[in-house]
């Protein structure tokens, strides 16, 4: 609708002249969008803008990552609280208008606390991402990091254990087969468990 503000405001302006009846004209002028109208477009406009930014950044035709999207979300909250923009005259107009947005970009990507830990887990390794972390969330990162190490070496230990037991039941099942086979079956028993696969 800004892309079309001179087209619209000459419209509204020439209204009697351009050959409308008494009803069109009343009609335009109750739609008719005053200064003030306007430059709550615009700001509209500005604080919008970045999101628009970030769509396109983060849409899939540019592969992003989950770091580039949590830089753009970080970056876009950093936008909103700014409120010391006292260079726009209506600042007052912008602030209630960067708090709503805040509001629900809060909602949707900070207040859930395990998606952003996630997040943020998966932006410790994005160089983008990186920088957007506070010392203590890549504190965090590196704590969650050695505790999930941890667990996966015990898991490995388990799974050793497991792998023995399996291989012990298996060569005491062999062994009693051998004692019964013959020397073919010795053979290819043989094979078999150096990584063979041999059918009679």
């Amino acid at each position: 609708m800004l892309m079309y503000k001179k087209i619209i405001y000459k419209i509204n302006s020439e209204k009697y002249d351009i050959g409308l009846n008494k009803k069109q004209t009343t009609k335009l002028s109750l739609i008719e969008l005053d200064q003030e109208d306007w430059k709550i477009l615009e700001l509209i406009e500005f604080v919008l803008k970045p999101v628009v930014h970030a769509t396109e950044l983060v849409s899939g035709s540019q592969y992003p990552t989950i770091g580039m999207s949590y830089f753009v979300i970080f970056q876009i909250r950093e936008f909103l609280e700014d409120i010391n923009d006292h260079t726009v005259h209506d600042w007052k107009i912008l602030y209630y208008l960067k708090s709503l947005l805040l509001k629900q970009v809060q909602k949707y990507f900070f207040d859930n606390h395990t998606q952003l830990k996630t997040i943020q887990m998966h932006s410790y390794f994005d160089p983008i991402a990186f920088g957007c972390l506070t010392r203590r969330e890549q504190r965090e990162c590196e704590s969650n990091l050695i505790e999930l190490d941890e667990q996966l070496a015990d898991e490995e230990v388990i799974d050793e254990v497991d792998v023995n037991e399996i291989q012990l039941q298996t060569n005491t099942q062999r062994k009693s087969v051998e004692s019964k086979s013959s020397s073919m079956n010795k053979f290819i028993n043989s094979i078999e468990v150096n990584g063979g696969n041999v059918r009679i």
